[in-house]
């Protein structure tokens, strides 16, 4: 069991919180919002060190490209790369036709969902002092996506729809090795498992599933009672965040909840791990991002 200890609580946003990540040394914690401003929190001086307001509209997903960038999603169909050392957006993309909706990034490539019904890759291009993006492939859905996931090699992606399909997709050639249609409701979220062999999703139905990628077979389903926003997998632990406002600790060996932890006053909205297991932070709708300390009781 995954014993979860409040660090520190934080008002940083007016509107709901949609992303949070951890800087490499987990020092620096970032986080975007339907207020349309990245925030930077440093954990070491427990105060907020940047507001950047990123674009004219709400921010859905970010994500630590190394120390010095941030690459940023808004609802304004744009992937924006902000440089902390310039303090200012570097680089900007029409990543799509309609809302950037999720990103997700592994060994140089990027991966970015969108309500325009496609998941596209992107591979980092490095131009002098500066990161751009130049489109590798593009995955059409039949729905709007909601999430996507590449596994720890950045071969496959997994990517989870609005009409609660996830399809697995082999990047090499760009091939869809399955599609499952096996949530009732939009996909929040989709996340491999360290190993690669399975596939947890969560969705606004109250499900939280694992699918084996080899065989499609769905080996865990459990109602939560409470549709879900968000999950993050760490070893044989899956952390999901609840409209309840509580976090889930979810032990797959064992296959039941080890625990409930009441994380903000209205739905959690987004969950990040820190690569090695010992940090999460929490966002929720009530505008505050919350990081616990993670340890066996």
């Amino acid at each position: 069991m995954t014993d979860l200890t409040k660090l520190t609580e934080h008002m940083l946003h007016k509107e709901m919180v949609t992303d949070v990540c951890f800087s490499a040394n987990k020092g620096n914690l970032f986080s975007v919002s339907q207020d349309s401003l990245l925030k930077l929190y440093s954990l070491e001086q427990k105060q907020q060190l940047r507001s950047a307001s990123v674009s004219h509209m709400a921010l859905s997903s970010c994500i630590v490209m190394n120390d010095k960038t941030v690459v940023v999603a808004s609802w304004d169909n744009y992937v924006y790369v902000y440089n902390m050392e310039y303090g200012r957006v570097t680089e900007s993309a029409m990543a799509h036709e309609d809302a950037v909706t999720d990103l997700s990034w592994k060994n140089g490539m990027l991966a970015t969902a969108s309500w325009d019904s496609t998941a596209k890759i992107w591979k980092l291009k490095p131009r002098g002092d500066k990161n751009g993006f130049s489109l590798h492939m593009e995955l059409e859905h039949e729905s709007g996506v909601a999430c996507v996931s590449l596994d720890s090699e950045g071969e496959n992606l997994v990517s989870g729809t609005v009409e609660g399909c996830i399809s697995l997709w082999k990047l090499q050639n760009a091939f869809c090795s399955g599609q499952f249609h096996i949530h009732k409701g939009s996909v929040s979220a989709v996340s491999f498992s360290p190993d690669g062999y399975r596939v947890a999703s969560c969705s606004e139905d109250k499900f939280l599933k694992v699918l084996d990628v080899q065989t499609g077979t769905v080996l865990f389903m459990k109602d939560v009672g409470s549709p879900m926003r968000c999950l993050s997998w760490d070893g044989a632990t899956v952390f999901t965040g609840c409209d309840s406002g509580s976090i889930l600790v979810w032990d797959l060996l064992s296959a039941k909840l080890v625990a409930t932890v009441p994380a903000h006053s209205g739905p959690v909205t987004c969950i990040h791990v820190s690569d090695d297991g010992s940090l999460i932070a929490t966002g929720g709708s009530d505008g505050k991002v919350v990081v616990w300390q993670s340890g066996e009781p």
